[in-house]
């Protein structure tokens, strides 16, 4: 047990250390050496170049084989871009949701997946003072509750197959589905229908009714009202669905400009 918290403390560290020399690189300094960086950093220069050589490989340095100064490498950019776009699509989506919020008087969120771990992360929230949704923030796999599987029935088949081939399908309360097939069959149903709803999927007592955001390229996002099952009955479903679905193709609309 010890040896396993002294590997983990030594991991958080090697982590933090990586990031310490990408703190290093800014506008006025946006180039260093291997000498620069070991002596900002204190630490010998094969210790150093262990870092750059990791950090180099994953694409967030560069070297320049003349210099041999490094810089900031395209995996920065290319996070930039994703924060960027996150930002706006929320900034375009957070009117809209509080309208829709106001209208049902539940609380709206909004998901964007992150394809790398097979899960979706909230850009967005709008919350109402009988609010049951903070807990709707623990982390989940896209094949349970329905804002993820509205992401997943669009990311497409291959994203699907790579999900099931590398992703342990496990139940994180008793209405979650863990058949593959299953998981296929309700995909395309969503896909037919245009949205999806998820009773106790991820969290006991709690459902959720999701409709997918598309731009130019596909599925950017989710739009999702989520409230305690007691107060979803067949006359407030039909009217949420019809109030979700309207402020989805709203903010859809406005990433599909010049589309056709």
């Amino acid at each position: 047990m010890e040896n396993t918290r002294s590997q983990k403390t030594y991991a958080l560290q090697s982590v933090d250390k990586a990031l310490q020399i990408l703190y290093l690189f800014s506008e006025q300094e946006p180039e260093f050496t291997l000498t620069e960086i070991s002596r900002r950093m204190g630490m010998s220069s094969p210790v150093t170049l262990k870092y750059l050589n990791t950090l180099e490989q994953r694409g967030f340095l560069t070297r320049d084989k003349q210099t041999k100064r490094y810089a900031l490498g395209l995996a920065i950019v290319a996070l930039g871009g994703i924060v960027r776009r996150n930002n706006a699509i929320s900034k375009v989506a957070y009117p809209i949701m509080e309208e829709l919020s106001e209208t049902v008087g539940e609380s709206v969120y909004l998901q964007v997946p992150v394809l790398p771990i097979y899960e979706a992360v909230v850009i967005g929230v709008v919350e109402t003072k009988n609010s049951i949704t903070s807990r709707f923030l623990s982390s989940c796999k896209l094949y349970a509750g329905a804002s993820r599987k509205v992401l997943l029935a669009y990311l497409g088949e291959a994203y699907l197959k790579k999900l099931l081939e590398r992703v342990k399908m496990e139940p994180y309360t008793e209405g979650t589905n863990i058949q593959p097939e299953k998981l296929r069959r309700e995909l395309e149903e969503i896909r037919q229908k245009g949205y999806a709803i998820s009773y106790g999927e991820t969290i006991e007592g709690a459902c959720g009714i999701a409709a997918p955001i598309f731009d130019h390229d596909g599925i950017i996002a989710s739009l999702m009202i989520y409230l305690p099952v007691y107060r979803l009955n067949d006359q407030t479903r039909a009217s949420h669905l019809k109030h979700l679905l309207e402020a989805s193709k709203r903010i859809s609309k406005c990433f599909s400009i010049g589309k056709e």
